[in-house]
């Protein structure tokens, strides 16, 4: 049990400072080595369309692994779908969305791995609408299916698209999963995958999203014949992948042209709206009017920044992206070719983000934790008196207010009291 009073304010404000520094030197996210965690932000299946995705998920390591995966859907109603794969030592696995898959190689059956292991009660779901547009997160899991510290997950995904144009073509175009690692001997929480901070049991998600584009409407400089442009798929590294709920986020773009001007842009990410066509964030129906438009800027490429910032009723901010290029056919509009980049992150979010996955048990609240230092002081409690009075902003600690309300009530304030004096519940 701690007791705050009589502690040295200068050490308590110390040791808050090591434990940011220590939170913010966890490294970033890559896509280029085993994780996790693995985000794959864009999932597409349109059969009036032709396009469907394929996914492959990969054990690297010797041992056995469980992965949790979860699709969740870019709708109003965020939906999501979670399923269950068990993956031997070192197998790579694929499905076609459109279609799942029930039947794995090594059955327990017929066949078993090397150490007896095998893919038994793995079950892929077929794609639950069509269209269906979604992201799809997988976490490393124990036989339990409690989440793992181990980095062994590499992924991939194909889009592919059959056009009925004549001549008919077939468009596919492939992209390496995000992956976010986890933090050796980090402790494992009750319920939430903590992303970053002081408390950190993975990495964090990036600080700042960098993303070298050509402007929307420009011309493909090689040929000439084709139309040029971007759309960009965020996907909240916050996220209750029970419920489908996703935080508030009012995303900035800073845009850089060839001269070196600077432009900027805001728009808001509500619940699941994800995909952002560049030239919708600041002019949505007007295209050439915006700052993503050749028509406006007169210049070929671009550099885009990307900063994610919670609402003040939110928490969390740190965002992960994949970039969509559309080349279309000046001549035929129905034929188009696609390019799929990773976005270049940089820096790592000082605070923390959280993912649950369905059938986690709620952690218990630690009112009052503004640092997620597993503990609570003096100084947050006056935090806590001054957002009750109005005069700080609830985002300075959304921590004070358990119910979500938007407020901090009297009894919000005597439960962080209490855990000041008594210590945060056991497994916070």
């Amino acid at each position: 049990m701690r007791n705050p009073r009589g502690t040295n304010r200068t050490v308590l404000l110390g040791a808050a400072a090591a434990l940011v520094a220590l939170g913010a030197a966890h490294g970033e996210v890559a896509s280029d080595q085993p994780s996790a965690i693995l985000i794959y932000p864009y999932i597409s299946v349109d059969s009036a369309q032709g396009i469907d995705t394929v996914v492959q998920l990969s054990n690297t390591s010797t041992g056995p692994v469980s992965v949790h995966c979860v699709y969740e859907q870019t709708t109003a109603d965020c939906s999501s779908t979670s399923f269950f794969i068990s993956l031997t030592p070192q197998q790579p696995v694929a499905w076609r969305v459109s279609q799942g898959e029930s039947t794995f190689p090594i059955d327990g059956v017929t066949h078993t791995g090397s150490d007896g292991s095998s893919n038994q009660g793995s079950v892929v779901p077929v794609a639950p609408s069509d269209p269906f547009i979604a992201s799809l997160e997988c976490v490393a899991v124990d036989r339990n299916k409690v989440p793992l510290g181990r980095n062994v997950l590499t992924g991939e995904a194909t889009v592919e698209q059959r056009q009925t144009s004549a001549p008919p073509s077939f468009d596919a175009v492939a992209y390496n999963a995000v992956g976010i690692q986890a933090v050796e001997g980090a402790r494992n929480t009750a319920g939430n995958l903590i992303l970053g901070g002081p408390s950190a049991e993975y990495n964090g998600c990036p600080q700042t999203l960098t993303l070298t584009h050509f402007f929307d409407g420009a011309i493909e400089p090689t040929t000439k014949s084709r139309s040029i442009s971007t759309t960009l798929f965020l996907v909240p590294c916050d996220q209750d992948l029970a419920s489908g709920t996703v935080p508030d986020l009012v995303v900035s773009y800073y845009v850089f042209n060839e001269f070196s001007q600077r432009f900027r842009a805001s728009r808001e990410i509500n619940g699941c709206e994800q995909t952002t066509p560049l030239s919708s964030v600041d002019a949505p129906g007007r295209p050439t009017a915006s700052i993503f438009s050749f028509a406006v800027q007169g210049t070929l490429t671009a550099q885009t920044q990307v900063l994610a910032v919670p609402k003040p009723s939110s928490q969390g901010g740190g965002v992960v992206a994949l970039a969509v290029e559309v080349h279309q056919d000046l001549q035929d509009p129905s034929r188009t070719r696609t390019t799929i980049s990773n976005v270049h992150s940089r820096g790592t979010r000082a605070g923390p983000d959280f993912m649950r996955l369905p059938g986690l048990p709620s952690p218990p609240e630690c009112v009052g934790d503004c640092n997620y230092d597993s503990s609570v002081t003096v100084d947050e409690i006056l935090i806590g008196v001054n957002i009750a009075l109005g005069t700080s902003a609830l985002s300075v600690c959304p921590q004070l207010d358990p119910d979500g309300n938007g407020q901090v009530t009297v009894d919000e304030l005597l439960a962080a009291v209490n855990d000041a004096l008594n210590g945060c519940p056991a497994h916070y």
